[in-house]
């Protein structure tokens, strides 16, 4: 579904629009660096201290409570111009979807600027009856036909593991990952030349050699810290690091989807395996370098948590 954040031109916009405009988007900027400075996040702390100043990470930490209220006070701002805008917002989107009639309103039909599609779910969305919908209209294709698919693995797999749910002879376009650790994002990396394996392996060393230089800067930082609070909370961050590489280098599963160009038959014969939990396809329009993809994590039993926000 084509999307836009445009509601009126700028000449037609309210005092409060004008506003809400060209202030909120800096209100939430500065509380969200706000916030991470005085919440102390691991990675925030150990870049600050690296590449901005290490003086001022330091005060931000002396300082908590203050950055904490800052934070705070910037948020309200930016949400009270906001809330004011609301029944302008409220009226503008009505007239939008008027204006739109007819708009399928599915994920899988969902594009972005210039018609690429998205494939996945949207995040908050039911698990079970968006698997049930996407096998359903998967059943019903012709057999003959070869539809660009998302295949979400019941777990998280090791690369190889991942080779084992793809169809022979399938090109294999995207492998989407997440180290399995609390905080840890999903990200994907594109499959050169079907080398899923390599291709992955490459994938993983970006931050795989993110954490190696936290944990090297934690170990060098935690000796100065005098505070015992903090002293314990940065232990705590440097052993989470070494749990995280040790659990990759030890082959832990990484690969939660696969992105895949196959014939519809072969697609229809994974939902036979116990390793496959949803084989999500594409529009027959859709192309692999254009259209972005949302596999469904392992751990998302009941509600979507990594999707399309549309």
């Amino acid at each position: 579904m084509a999307s836009t954040n445009t509601l009126a031109h700028t000449s037609d916009r309210s005092g409060l629009g004008r506003l809400d405009d060209a202030v909120v988007p800096k209100l939430q900027a500065g509380a969200r660096t706000t916030a991470q400075v005085a919440a102390m996040p691991l990675r925030s702390v150990v870049r600050a201290e690296d590449a901005v100043a290490g003086a001022a990470a330091r005060w931000g930490v002396r300082h908590r409570r203050a950055l904490v209220l800052l934070a705070t006070t910037l948020a309200v701002a930016g949400s009270w111009i906001h809330f004011q805008r609301y029944p302008e917002i409220q009226q503008a989107q009505a007239e939008q979807t008027v204006s739109r009639p007819g708009e399928a309103t599915g994920s899988r039909s969902d594009a972005l600027a210039g018609g690429a599609q998205v494939v996945g779910p949207v995040s908050g969305e039911g698990v079970r009856s968006y698997i049930d919908d996407r096998h359903a209209e998967l059943a019903a294709l012709p057999a003959d036909e070869t539809r660009l698919a998302v295949i979400s693995f019941a777990e998280y797999v090791t690369p190889e593991e991942a080779l084992v749910g793809v169809p022979a002879g399938a090109r294999i376009h995207v492998a989407q990952l997440r180290i399995p650790a609390a905080g840890e994002e999903p990200f994907q990396t594109e499959v050169a030349d079907n080398d899923v394996i390599g291709s992955i392996e490459r994938g993983l060393a970006a931050p795989m050699a993110a954490f190696a230089e936290e944990e090297a800067a934690l170990e060098e930082l935690i000796p100065t810290v005098t505070d015992p609070e903090f002293k314990t909370a940065y232990e705590r961050d440097l052993e989470e690091l070494r749990v995280i590489r040790n659990l990759v280098n030890s082959g832990a599963g990484t690969v939660f989807a696969v992105v895949v160009e196959a014939p519809v038959r072969d697609l229809q014969a994974l939902l036979a395996l116990d390793s496959v939990r949803l084989v999500d396809v594409a529009p027959g329009e859709a192309h692999a370098a254009s259209s972005g993809f949302f596999g469904l994590l392992p751990e998302d039993r009941d509600v979507v948590t990594y999707g399309n926000r549309r």
